[in-house]
Formats: C-alpha cells, sequence, structure tokens
C-alpha cells in the first residue's frame, strides 16, 4: 500500500470508532489542554496498544500527515487536533 491509501484506511477506521479525527487523536492519547500528541506517543498506541499497524507503519503515516521530515533536527514531532 502506498502511504495514502495507508492514511484513508487509518482516517476511516478512526472516524468509524471515535466519530471525528479530533476525537480519534484525543482517545488516542493527545494531550486534553493542547491537543498535541507526541510521534512516540502516536507509534505506541496505534503500533503496541491498538495493534492496527506495525511500528514502521505508525511512524510513516505520522510523519506524512504531520508534513515531518524523517531527516530533519526536530527532536520531536507533534500532531494537533
Amino acid at each position: 500500500l502506498d502511504i495514502f491509501q495507508s492514511y484513508s484506511r487509518f482516517r476511516l477506521k478512526v472516524v468509524s470508532i471515535f466519530g471525528s479525527m479530533a476525537s480519534g487523536l484525543y482517545e488516542l492519547g493527545a494531550d486534553p489542554e493542547t491537543g498535541r500528541i507526541s510521534e512516540e506517543d502516536f507509534v505506541r498506541v496505534c503500533a503496541t496498544k491498538l495493534e492496527m499497524m506495525s511500528e514502521r507503519e505508525a511512524l510513516s503515516l505520522f510523519r506524512y500527515f504531520t508534513n515531518a521530515d524523517p531527516f530533519g533536527a526536530e527532536d520531536q514531532a507533534f500532531a494537533t487536533f
């Protein structure tokens, strides 16, 4: 699967379970005050707790929808709702 197809499947699954991407990110562990979820937390929840995908797929997906540079100097990337 290409990354867009993976993202589409992930989005459909999250919206069908939680009602929206914002609610889904919150339920996946996003901070209730800021709406941010770290790359590390996203990968851990999707790959380990929910077993939705492999760690590699979760990392690729996170970097795709945050438009994070995999070679960037950022210490940690975040997604927000």
